[in-house]
């Protein structure tokens, strides 16, 4: 993407997800660590006039962990009902370390021209409760009683 990597991104970059705005394509993209209790997961941006490029990036996150959330990244682009830019994502939830949950935020756009990533809002009731548990994967055996589960984590 033409830049050097920037030290937040801690050289793991993932996670494409591309908004065409004003003539302009911006690519959002996660770096860092995305997992468990030491996670550095942020959002990063690139805009460029065409695919080929030139790209610049931003060198600073437009998503971090803000307002009771950690490690904000995966984003996905859509639209809210108006169809202003909006950004899903998961992090980690206030107040459970365990799991990550999805959250959206509006677009907004600087004098500059770059985005600015509203306040997250939970989604609720996504996937029929079920969430994105984080750790490792618990045993599971089956047994005549039913399923016997051992050390981990599943939500639901």
């Amino acid at each position: 993407m033409g830049d050097a990597g920037a030290g937040w991104e801690r050289h793991n970059v993932e996670a494409p997800a591309l908004l065409r705005h004003n003539g302009l394509l911006y690519l959002f993209y996660s770096a860092g660590h995305c997992c468990g209790r030491n996670c550095t997961y942020a959002t990063g941006v690139a805009r460029a006039p065409t695919l080929l490029g030139p790209w610049k990036k931003r060198r600073r996150p437009v998503l971090r962990g803000r307002g009771g959330i950690r490690c904000p990244g995966h984003a996905g682009v859509t639209s809210d009902r108006d169809g202003a830019p909006l950004l899903a994502y998961h992090a980690y939830a206030p107040g459970d370390p365990a799991n990550r949950r999805l959250f959206t935020s509006s677009v907004r756009f600087d004098v500059a021209g770059w985005p600015v990533v509203g306040a997250a809002r939970r989604m609720r009731g996504v996937g029929g409760g079920w969430e994105w548990p984080a750790g490792h994967r618990p045993r599971l055996a089956l047994s005549d009683d039913g399923i016997v589960l051992g050390r981990g984590t599943v939500a639901r």
